[in-house]
């Protein structure tokens, strides 16, 4: 094992071990797809994605493995870091999170940062998640919502200024599978007793046909169709 330098053309050799999610976020973080000019929008990978940290890995050992569930396993593995091969002097832990594909195993996504030790663990999915939050922020002036299974942008083509706006558009991404879908709709908003001024912000909606799409102001996704709930999920506004 080495640093992210020497397999950023080899990775395709692994591409099997990989879940089709994973392979795609390190794809575009060895190719550097994600950075700003002089790394403003990189900096979360100014890092080799295998080990977490910007020096280079040459030796690795497996500590311990844990059940997540039915075929799902995390593989703790310890690694030898430094500046160079006389000067691996550090310690770093990495967690693979695995799943089960047939009677194979692949990697579905990386976890650094140790919970024991008082760090906040992230995984690159979040982290190549955020980094397109980023880019599409600062491209489109939108907002981006993140929940375990979708990243969502909202973005508002209405005049500024508006407070009420019907050309409000939603472009929802499954973080699993990549597959995508874009729709028209509307802010809400909770009326005055007047039942004509806007007093409170709740969020937007979008229509598929008989499915409705709810974005909360509060980060709730919510799908719905003939007053059925098909999907629920709490996210975060990034």
């Amino acid at each position: 094992m080495s640093s992210g330098v020497h397999y950023r053309e080899r990775l395709h050799e692994q591409e099997s071990s990989l879940d089709p999610a994973l392979y795609r976020d390190l794809q575009q973080v060895l190719s550097a797809d994600l950075d700003g000019p002089q790394g403003e929008a990189g900096t979360a990978f100014a890092m080799d994605p295998f080990s977490g940290v910007q020096v280079a890995t040459y030796a690795f050992q497996l500590k311990r493995c844990r059940a997540l569930g039915e075929n799902k396993i995390a593989a703790q593995v310890e690694l030898d870091v430094g500046l160079s091969a006389d000067r691996k002097h550090d310690q770093q832990a990495i967690t693979l999170l695995m799943k089960q594909a047939g009677e194979d195993w692949q990697v579905s996504d990386l976890e650094y940062g140790s919970k024991d030790g008082g760090e906040m663990s992230q995984t690159l999915s979040l982290k190549t998640a955020m980094q397109r939050q980023l880019k599409d922020q600062a491209a489109s002036g939108g907002q981006v919502l993140l929940t375990p299974g979708f990243r969502i942008m909202i973005t508002r083509h209405c005049a500024e200024g508006m407070v009420m706006c019907d050309q409000v558009s939603y472009r929802g991404e499954d973080r699993e599978t990549g597959a995508s879908i874009t729709l028209m709709g509307s802010t809400l908003y909770r009326f005055c007793a007047d039942g004509v001024t806007p007093c409170q912000f709740l969020g937007y909606v979008f229509h598929n046909g008989s499915t409705t799409y709810e974005v909360s102001d509060s980060g709730l996704l919510r799908v719905v169709q003939e007053n059925k709930i098909l999907l629920e999920e709490q996210g975060e506004w990034l």
